[in-house]
């Protein structure tokens, strides 16, 4: 991956095979990653488990689950904004940290693959 200034590839709270294998490569090669539909296409927001989190963090369920995308800070987020205030709301994530139990219950309501499976795409 020589010159790579970014991996773009899907992921979210479902879909993250990528923490397993790619993730490590990419860090120790200094490479960030670029998370495209870190909202699964919006169908994350409808799910009532994540609106409840997110209600009880003071966040929108986008907020919630963008934060938690890009908690580490080696990866990028690239949701879609229908409006200046929505990409206003999506901004405000940025610099925010997740509560270690607003993590722990994200990691138990989707946890991770137990072992390496294919990339996905969309």
């Amino acid at each position: 991956m020589r010159g790579c200034a970014t991996d773009q590839v899907l992921y979210n709270p479902i879909r993250r095979g990528p923490e397993l294998d790619l993730f490590p490569m990419l860090r120790s090669r200094g490479i960030p990653v670029m998370a495209y539909s870190p909202l699964e296409q919006a169908r994350l927001l409808d799910d009532p488990r994540l609106q409840a989190l997110a209600a009880d963090s003071g966040l929108t369920a986008a907020q919630l689950v963008l934060a938690w995308v890009i908690r580490d800070g080696d990866v990028l987020a690239i949701p879609k904004a229908g409006s200046v205030a929505h990409a206003r709301q999506n901004a405000a994530v940025l610099g925010m940290t997740l509560p270690a139990e607003v993590r722990a219950e994200i990691d138990r309501l989707f946890p991770a693959p137990r072992r390496p499976v294919p990339l996905e795409m969309l």
